[in-house]
């Protein structure tokens, strides 16, 4: 009879040391379940802040891009002062495209948007276009593939298949491919330009040609007319492709703009103290109604262009959206054949915006 007693006795501090030891790993399952829980509200949570910052700079820019005028420097935030109202839509004003002091520069210069988040703004007609002639030279954008190591005969295929795919035939030409050319699967040529400046992939040879240089070659180029020589706008390897141009004065044209902005090319003239192989006809030294904008977190590994034109060239309202693509920043991208072609718009600290501050 006791020992029955002490064998009962046993079973139940056995049962009991197991109900507490279910209840230790119930105790922790939920623990680390309400944890997860709690991780995942958290990144979904900062993944909606994220997203409204972008949305809310994006907002922002484009009002302002709608609203404001552009000068010689860049998108006017606001006029300095109420004189310069009466003069804000004469289009004969001397004073029209005057340098206010406070303008958004539009050389992919780095700002703090809303938040957290970062944009630059790029001015497309200082890229260099995809848009071809039939028949042309293509200077600068050959000069732009030989610098990134593409050779010579390369290049001229490479042109040739670009014009294939955005002439309005079906004929292919002498160094060109037409669809009967393009591998089974792949989408044939549209006939038409670009609409994005990543839709240089689809096209025959170039995906491939290009490599891993293929997102740095994306920041040089624009589906849209560009070739404009603004030298408040263009990338340190666009103007490169101008022709024979030291370093030197290359690094002049970057410093002077930094406060100052180029109405002509004796501007530059002046400044560098040399002859600029610009043609007049080419010159430009306003803003084109185009421009990439680019948003990214500091921590982010892409970075959201979105393609934007503004009235008059919009057919639908005072702006329009040409297309939205995300791209590798090149903080995260190895075998950097630009790293020697230091660039403000990922060099230069972020200074503060007025607009978001």
């Amino acid at each position: 009879m006791t020992s029955f007693k002490r064998n009962e006795s046993g079973f139940v501090l056995l049962a009991v040391i197991w109900v507490l030891a279910a209840m230790v790993l119930f105790v922790g399952f939920v623990a680390s379940s309400t944890e997860r829980i709690q991780a995942n509200v958290f990144a979904d949570t900062k993944e909606v802040q994220r997203r409204m910052e972008f949305l809310g700079t994006e907002s922002t820019l484009i009002y302002l891009g709608a609203t404001q005028r552009m000068s010689y420097a860049g998108l006017t935030i606001m006029p300095q002062d109420e004189d310069t109202l009466g003069d804000e839509f004469n289009p004969f004003s001397h004073e029209l495209f005057a340098v206010q002091g406070n303008e958004l520069r539009m050389d992919s210069r780095p700002y703090l948007g809303l938040g957290e988040s970062r944009f630059s703004i790029q001015d497309t007609g200082g890229l260099i276009s995809l848009r071809l002639d039939a028949g042309g030279d293509h200077i600068r954008l050959r000069m732009l593939l030989e610098y990134i190591g593409i050779e010579d005969d390369q290049a001229t295929l490479l042109l040739g298949a670009l014009e294939d795919y955005i002439d309005h035939d079906n004929i292919a030409s002498l160094n060109g491919v037409e669809r009967g050319g393009y591998p089974q699967g792949a989408l044939p040529p549209t006939n038409r330009f670009l609409t994005s400046p990543t839709q240089i992939a689809s096209v025959y040879g170039w995906k491939k040609a290009l490599g891993d240089q293929y997102p740095f070659f994306l920041r040089e180029v624009t589906a849209h007319v560009g070739n404009k020589d603004n030298f408040n706008t263009m990338t340190r390897l666009g103007i490169q492709t101008l022709g024979e141009m030291s370093e030197a004065a290359i690094d002049i044209i970057m410093e002077h703009r930094e406060t100052n902005a180029y109405t002509s090319v004796n501007d530059v003239n002046q400044a560098t103290g040399t002859l600029i192989p610009s043609d007049p006809l080419s010159f430009g030294s306003t803003p084109d109604p185009y421009m990439r904008l680019a948003l990214w977190h500091e921590d982010s590994r892409q970075e959201h262009w979105i393609g934007i034109r503004f009235t008059p060239m919009s057919g639908y309202a005072p702006w329009q959206i040409d297309y939205r693509v995300k791209q590798v920043r090149l903080a995260y991208l190895p075998n950097n054949k630009l790293s020697n072609q230091p660039d403000v718009a990922f060099t230069a600290s972020a200074p503060d915006s007025d607009i978001f501050r």
